[in-house]
């Protein structure tokens, strides 16, 4: 796998786009920027992602821990910037501590919009 160095990699899925940003690093500790930027024509509301971090998320900001098993995380909005604009992005940012830390597999979208019909 890919080191994670300082420098930039972005991933691109289908309505958006995620850049992982190592912006410093230092013995078995990073620190590391995540935008998120919305690539559809529909708002993003309530966004939140699921990936493996690869070590222990420390001193978020601009995000939260919704859950956390070992190394893999869901990190939501901090409420302020709950929703993410057509062509808009957000950005959070953490430190990252463990041995050997590469970059992200993957990132996965917990938030779906869905059409309400019945039972409001």
């Amino acid at each position: 796998p890919a080191a994670a160095e300082p420098g930039s990699k972005i991933y691109n899925y289908d309505g958006y786009q995620v850049e992982y940003t190592v912006q410093n690093e230092w013995t078995d500790n990073q620190s590391v920027q995540v935008k998120l930027t919305n690539t559809d024509d529909e708002p993003i509301l309530n966004w939140a992602f699921k990936y493996d971090a690869k070590g222990e998320i420390s001193g978020l900001w601009s995000g939260s821990v919704y859950k956390q098993e070992n190394t893999d995380y869901i990190i939501k909005n901090a409420g302020y910037n709950y929703d993410i604009q057509p062509n808009q992005s957000v950005n959070f940012g953490y430190t990252l501590t463990g041995e050997n830390i590469t970059v992200p597999d993957k990132f996965e979208m917990c938030t779906k919009r869905v059409d309400k019909i019945d039972g409001y």
